[in-house]
């Protein structure tokens, strides 16, 4: 058998630096603001 090392793989920092941060954060805001109206008018999930 082989042991496997623990942590993260240098390719895995690369796709991290790789995300395109803004448009993921503008996705999740619109989500947000979806189920919040969602909720609101009582339609929840």
């Amino acid at each position: 058998m082989t042991a496997q090392k623990a942590g993260a793989l240098i390719d895995d920092a690369k796709l991290w630096h790789s995300i395109n941060w803004k448009a993921l954060h503008s996705n999740v805001r619109r989500l947000q603001m979806r189920i919040a109206k969602a909720v609101e008018e009582g339609r929840p999930g």
